[in-house]
């Protein structure tokens, strides 16, 4: 089963292990460790490489994750919630701050 040919009347969930290949998790991962290697050789001061990696990794987490998959459901299940859509977007507005000011 493929999520973009996934019937949002269904009552079954899609089981998000089993979708996703093993290679794709190894590239991000691999990628994310090559660049904070490679910034971290071209920066003399690792507080802020990790720092700044952390507020990403911090708000991707708590911020932008939950609410990409909030509107992705939402589009899946056919929801027209406008309210719960201004709420998901004040949301990862607060995630865009939290990630650009954490460092200051």
């Amino acid at each position: 089963m493929s999520f973009m040919s996934y019937n949002p009347d269904a009552q079954d969930d899609i089981d998000a292990i089993s979708e996703t290949e093993d290679r794709t998790h190894k590239f991000i991962t691999v990628t994310f460790a090559l660049i904070v290697a490679i910034t971290g050789c071209a920066v003399d001061d690792l507080s802020i490489i990790f720092g700044f990696f952390g507020a990403c990794a911090e708000a991707f987490n708590d911020f932008f994750l939950p609410s990409i998959l909030l509107i992705c459901a939402l589009k899946y299940k056919r929801y027209d919630k406008p309210c719960l859509r201004i709420v998901v977007g004040i949301w990862f507005c607060i995630g865009i701050c939290f990630c650009c000011l954490s460092n200051y």
